[in-house]
C-alpha cells in the first residue's frame, strides 16, 4: 500500500528500524507492508513536509494491525510515541494501556536477539551432542565387563566396596567423575553399544535419549531402517522420536485367541492384525499359523 505524503527516505528509515516487520500488535515477526501514521491522515495523507511524516513518528505496520488503529468503531489510540527514544504508549478501545508485551515495536530487540543466538544454540547443541557420545564411550570403556579388571579403581577419591555388585559399584564411581550413577550406567551402555557394533560413527552427534531409543529398538531394525533412524535423531529430533513411535506401535505384536478344529483354544500373536476374511477363516475355527495367517484345516 502507498500513502501520499510518506517520502521514500522517510519509507527507508521506518522499514530499517523495524527490519521489515509489522511493530504493531503481532505476536510473532510478521512482514509490514505499509507506513502507519501515528494520527490518521485520511484518504489524501499528509504533505510530504508535514512533522506527522518524521520516520520517529512512523510506524511499519499490517493491515489487521494498521485496522486496529485507524479502523471503524473505537479504535485503539496511540498516547505517546518518541520511536527514537524507545518510546511507544498505545491505549485500547477502552482506554487501558497495551502492555508492552503486546507491542511488536518493544519485543523486536528480543527476537533480533533470539535470530542472532539460535545459529550458536544449534552449533553448540550439535557440538554437545558429539561431546555426549564421546563420554558415553569413555564411561563404557570403564564400566564393568566379564573378564575386565574393576577399571574406575584409578580414581583416587574412590573407595571400592568389594560387597557390592559391580553395576552397584560403577554408579558409586560415576559421582568422582561428576556424574549421576544412573545417567552413568545409561550412558555406558550406550558407549559399550557402539564400541562392539562398530557403529560409534553413526551415532555421534544425536541426543543420548535419542540414541537410548534407538538402542531399544536396535534388534528389531534392518540395516537401512537403523541408519536413516539414527540420521534423523541428528537432524530432527522431534520427527525421530515420532517415527520411533511408529516403529515401536508396528513391530509390536498383537494377540487374539484361535479355535482348534479339535476344539482346543490357543493364543497366536502377530505384528499384523487379521485381515478380514483371516477373520472370517477365525470365526470359522480354521487353525492360525505362521505369523497370523490363516489357513482352512483339513476335514
Amino acid at each position: 500500500m502507498t500513502q501520499r505524503g510518506v517520502t521514500k527516505r522517510a519509507r527507508r528509515v521506518v522499514e530499517k528500524r523495524s527490519h521489515g516487520w509489522c511493530e504493531l500488535f503481532c505476536i510473532l515477526p510478521t512482514p509490514g507492508n505499509q507506513i502507519v501514521h501515528s494520527d490518521h491522515q485520511g484518504m489524501g495523507g499528509a504533505a510530504s513536509d508535514a512533522e506527522c511524516n518524521d520516520p520517529n513518528v512512523l510506524l511499519h505496520g499490517c493491515q489487521e494491525c494498521h485496522n486496529k488503529l485507524h479502523g471503524p468503531g473505537t479504535p485503539w489510540a496511540i498516547a505517546k510515541i518518541d520511536l527514537g527514544a524507545g518510546v511507544l504508549e498505545i491505549v485500547d478501545d477502552e482506554r487501558r494501556a497495551v502492555p508492552h508485551e503486546r507491542i511488536f515495536f518493544h519485543m523486536r530487540p528480543w527476537w533480533l536477539e533470539a535470530l542472532a543466538k539460535y545459529p550458536d544454540l544449534t552449533t553448540k547443541l550439535g557440538q554437545w551432542n558429539a561431546l555426549g557420545y564421546q563420554v558415553a564411550e569413555l564411561l563404557g570403556f570403564f564400566a564393568p565387563e566379564k573378564g575386565k579388571p574393576p577399571l574406575w579403581n584409578v580414581c583416587e577419591e574412590f573407595e571400592p566396596n568389594p560387597n557390592l555388585r559391580p553395576w552397584d559399584e560403577f554408579r558409586r564411581f560415576a559421582p568422582c567423575v561428576g556424574m549421576p550413577g544412573s545417567k552413568a550406567v545409561e550412558m555406558a551402555r550406550i558407549g559399550q553399544w557402539g564400541v562392539e557394533d562398530g557403529i560409534g560413527p553413526i551415532l555421534s552427534g544425536a541426543d543420548l535419549d535419542a540414541l537410548d531409543a534407538l538402542r531399544s529398538l536396535a534388534k528389531k531394525l534392518d540395516a537401512t531402517e537403523f541408519v536413516e533412524l539414527a540420521e534423523l535423531a541428528k537432524a530432527n529430533p522431534r520427527k525421530f522420536f515420532d517415527e520411533i513411535d511408529k516403529v515401536r506401535a508396528g513391530k509390536r505384536r498383537r494377540a487374539w485367541v484361535v479355535e482348534e478344529l479339535d476344539g482346543r483354544l490357543r493364543t497366536e500373536k502377530s505384528k499384523d492384525k487379521p485381515t478380514l476374511l483371516e477373520g472370517e477363516a477365525l470365526i470359522r475355527g480354521t487353525v492360525a499359523v505362521g505369523a497370523g495367517r490363516v489357513k482352512e484345516g483339513e476335514e
